[in-house]
């Protein structure tokens, strides 16, 4: 029997999180695991960054923030984990990955006082979220907080330092 190979799909925002990523996904290469990864960045520079350290594995900016075009990106490229920096934590990626039983982990995370100020509207995501890596202890109360089970909050320090 054929094993199917998979998709990981990380993703940041800027030139810090590419850095973060970057031994993670080199981890994973290493490994032998059967995982294919992809990479994809928002800004210009995390872009640039990202075509250096991913090669051919980074693929731009990542789907827009809406629920149909996530649900493409993760089908075409047969995501099977997705891995987001920091709390680049879009609502339609997290309700696209649910809807297909996608987990999503969160690296070197943080939860701000803005999201906190709307942790109505973003708990039911971060119900959905399978592994947040945080940052501090502050961070994780936070994160359980704005309804990130607390059994997948786990402090593991910052990633782009530690």
């Amino acid at each position: 029997m054929r094993r199917t190979m998979s998709t990981i799909w990380f993703h940041g925002a800027s030139v810090g999180d590419m850095r973060a990523i970057a031994p993670l996904t080199s981890q994973i290469r290493q490994s032998g695991l059967p995982w294919q990864q992809v990479v994809t960045a928002w800004t210009s520079g995390g872009q640039r960054l990202g075509e250096t350290l991913f090669g051919p594995s980074f693929l731009g900016r990542p789907p827009l923030p809406i629920l149909l075009p996530a649900r493409r990106f993760i089908r075409k490229h047969s995501v099977g984990l997705v891995v987001l920096e920091y709390l680049e934590m879009y609502p339609a990626w997290i309700e696209a990955c649910s809807q297909l039983s996608i987990p999503v982990a969160i690296l070197n995370g943080r939860v701000s006082r803005k999201s906190l100020r709307i942790k109505r509207l973003l708990r039911r995501y971060a119900n959905q979220i399978s592994l947040f890596c945080a940052q501090s202890s502050e961070d994780a109360s936070a994160a359980i907080e704005l309804g990130v089970r607390e059994s997948v909050v786990y402090v593991t320090g910052n990633g782009k330092y530690d």
